[in-house]
Parts: structure tokens; sequence; C-alpha cells
């Protein structure tokens, strides 16, 4: 139900739909033509960094998603907040990802293929996290934004952190880079071999995710998040590929 309320918030009429299946992903219900738009996500529904640092100009952090992460545990804890549909709409149950306190995980990746390399990538990650956290703890204190207890908004943030971390954006708008949630695209799921392709079109102030080829009706809508090694899709997105 909280997919429909999402789809009613956007104002989204198309012909896909959510299936939790042994992953959840999207689907067509009809017969999509390449280069038939997809999804429109209107620019106000965006949650973009360049409008957040505007609002909360937070310096020394190590990575731009912090901020964005800060914004929705801020939202989060607004009884009336725009972003609300969105926020509820986001999973519970992380478990395929790696927190830092979560020894038992990082102690399986020893018996695995990764390497050295790859877990000085997992520390300074993990490090990251903790270290933006602290600066934007700081921040938030001393100018009073979000009345929390330290160890509910740690918590708070290393979830919405994650969350983030796994389905940001980087994309040009009016020819800037821009980093942004897009809601419900957000929840496409990877594919080398992709049938989409996504910009943001300066014309209709609105994001776009488009078909590259014809999509059957019944068939997954992906997308291709990039060429990355297995530690970084671990990361970032909670999985990994086999022969990667």
């Amino acid at each position: 139900m909280s997919f429909d309320k999402l789809k009613k918030w956007l104002n989204i009429k198309d012909n896909i739909k959510i299936f939790n299946r042994s992953q959840r992903g999207i689907y067509s219900t009809e017969n999509i033509k390449k280069c038939a738009t997809i999804i429109k996500i209107k620019s106000k529904f965006l949650i973009e960094y360049n409008k957040i640092y505007k609002k909360y100009p937070i310096e020394d952090i190590e990575e731009k998603n912090s901020l964005v992460d800060y914004f929705l545990v801020i939202e989060n804890n607004k009884k009336d907040s725009f972003w609300k549909e969105y926020i509820d709409s986001l999973p519970e149950n992380l478990d395929e990802f790696l927190y830092y306190w979560d020894d038992k995980k990082i102690n399986l990746l020893k018996n695995t293929s990764m390497t050295t390399e790859d877990f000085y990538s997992l520390d300074d990650h993990l490090e990251c996290l903790v270290s933006d956290y602290e600066v934007i703890n700081c921040y938030n204190n001393e100018n009073n934004i979000l009345n929390i207890n330290d160890d509910d908004f740690f918590n708070e943030y290393m979830r919405m952190r994650i969350l983030v971390g796994s389905r940001i954006f980087g994309y040009k708008k009016d020819n800037e880079d821009e980093s942004g949630i897009v809601p419900y695209v957000d929840m496409i799921n990877h594919s080398i071999k992709s049938n989409t392709t996504w910009y943001y079109d300066d014309d209709k102030k609105s994001f776009i995710l488009e078909a590259i080829k014809n999509i059957p009706k019944g068939e997954e809508i992906v997308d291709d998040y990039g060429d990355k090694n297995n530690i970084d899709f671990l990361l970032y997105y909670g999985f990994t590929l086999q022969d990667n």
C-alpha cells in the first residue's frame, strides 16, 4: 500500500507495477516501445544535494550523500513532512548491507575472495560514514535543528545513509552537476542488460526514465548501475555479482 500512496503522491499514471518477489522489482504491465518515457518525476519531488546545501550549508563532510542523508533524517522526524510518502516507502530491513559495527558479516568476508585492498576500501567507507556523522551531529547540536538523542540520531543516520548510498543518482541539471534521490525510479534493480536510460530534462523540469529497447509486457524494467567491482556493489547496493 505504501507504493500505491507513493505513486498517488507523485501523481504518476504508468504501465508498470511493483512486485515483491525474491527481490523487489518494477515490471511492465504493457508493451513499452523503444524511446518511450517510462517514468517522469517532476523536479519538486527530487531530493537534491544543491537544494539541501543552501538550507544546511555543512562543510567538512567527505561525501555529498551524507548531507542528503541528514535531510531525510530531519524530514523523518517531522509530523507534516512533504516527503512522508517517500520516506514511508523505504525498506526497514537492511540485513543485506554492511554496518560498520557488524563484525560477524565482516569476518565472513574474510573467507571469500576479497583482497587486502578490498578490506582497505571497506574500512575507508565505513570510517567515512562515522566521520561525516560526527560533523553533522556537531552542526545539528550547534544549530538546534533536530531534537534527538545521540544514540537515536546515530542509528537513524546510519540507516538513511545506507539507503541514500544505494539510491542516489548523479546527473546534469541546468548545466551543473547534481546528486539527487529520485523517488520511485530509485527502486529499479541492476542488470548489465539494461533496458533503460535516465537523465534530467531541463525543458520539462523532470527526471526521465526512458526505454532503450522494446520492453515486452511482464518483463522487469532494469538499469545498469555502472562498471563496478564486487566490493563496490556490496558496499553501496548490498549485493555481489557472480563472475564479476
